[in-house]
């Protein structure tokens, strides 16, 4: 289990954590407006274990992650499922790094793998009054203080008060970078990458029934009735974006006003930063270089306006326009995926590309 942020690695504990973990499970400072510690070396040895043993459940209900900052464990994020689509989330972070945003970036690729991963509609979390900094956290990701628990928890000896927090899908008001990434791009030279919209479906239709027999050689849904009707039904279905759930961004690929290709980025999950790639381009448009800028510049608005690491493209290992395409966007082949696909009855192997944001020309 692995997440990743801008600064962060999110992943399950082992055991060569335990010092790092320690370190700040022992401090005082953590220990302040929580039940637990601080910590003897033995306590960090149980609580250790116990994420270990989570690890191991099927199905698995607890996620305790440690927050890696160059390479060193400076705090953790937790979340354990309840009963209908709920679970409980909180954040500790050791003192060396408060005040760095090291706990609302944790803590926000904790909210959105729990929201978009798990498929969730409730988080909750708690804080004491008095840790106003743990309340900020919270209201910068999202969270709605729903009211007060009298005499929560008992904290060395003392019964105190609890503030619940609460965060649903909808909550976040503000559009993700995904969303905003959805925009038209001018490519230069009459190229550009328009949101697929309705008003394309007629352009749409035609490419297709037209260029059936070339594109029908290795995508198997152009061999279907694709009606202006089905064409806008297609297009619906793929403009459908859940505030909290973004999977796709489809773009009609237009060339001096026509709507020559289409393309789209696709399974993004912002939680693993990572991303799958397809595209085609009518006959009459091949062989002009509109397929490899269109590809190059989805690649840049994964990296470069969602901030993801990876984008994974696949194609017909006998399709050879498209692997040179692949190729020369900046795709590195991986490897083949044996009869992974079917065109018409017949099986087909896939090509597997990806393109990292290391690989991202500057």
């Amino acid at each position: 289990m692995e997440l990743r942020t801008d600064r962060l690695m999110l992943r399950d504990p082992t055991h060569a954590d335990l010092p790092d973990i320690h370190s700040w499970a022992s401090d005082p400072l953590v220990s302040t407006f929580v039940a637990w510690g601080p910590s003897t070396e033995k306590d960090t040895r149980a609580y250790l274990a116990d994420c270990l043993a989570e690890q191991a459940e099927s199905p698995r209900r607890a996620w305790n992650l440690a927050v890696v900052l160059d390479d060193t464990v400076v705090g953790s994020v937790g979340l354990t499922r309840g009963g209908w689509d709920s679970a409980e989330v909180g954040c500790v972070v050791h003192p060396d790094h408060w005040g760095r945003g090291i706990a609302t970036e944790a803590f926000a690729a904790l909210v959105r793998f729990g929201l978009d991963e798990l498929g969730l509609h409730r988080l909750t979390a708690t804080c004491r009054p008095g840790n106003d900094a743990s309340a900020r956290v919270l209201e910068r990701t999202g969270f709605t203080l729903e009211g007060r628990l009298r005499d929560h928890l008992r904290i060395r000896g003392e019964w105190q008060d609890s503030l619940l927090y609460s965060r649903l899908p909808d909550d976040d008001t503000a559009a993700s970078p995904v969303e905003n990434a959805w925009r038209e791009r001018d490519l230069g030279a009459g190229l550009v990458l328009e949101p697929l919209h309705p008003h394309h479906a007629p352009d749409w239709s035609r490419l297709v029934t037209t260029d059936r027999a070339h594109l029908g050689r290795w995508i198997a849904w152009v061999w279907e009735d694709f009606t202006v009707d089905r064409a806008q039904a297609d297009i619906a279905r793929q403009r459908r974006m859940p505030r909290h759930r973004p999977a796709a961004l489809p773009f009609a690929v237009v060339q001096d006003g026509e709507m020559v290709g289409f393309t789209n980025l696709f399974d993004i999950r912002t939680t693993r930063s990572d991303a799958e790639i397809g595209y085609l381009v009518g006959s009459a448009a091949s062989g002009r270089g509109i397929a490899t800028r269109s590809l190059d510049a989805m690649c840049r608005l994964a990296f470069e306006d969602i901030g993801l690491r990876r984008v994974t493209l696949r194609t017909a290992t006998t399709n050879t326009a498209s692997r040179r395409v692949a190729e020369r966007a900046g795709f590195t082949l991986e490897g083949v995926l044996r009869d992974a696909w079917q065109v018409r009855g017949e099986r087909q192997d896939l090509a597997t590309y990806s393109r990292l944001v290391t690989d991202h020309p500057t």
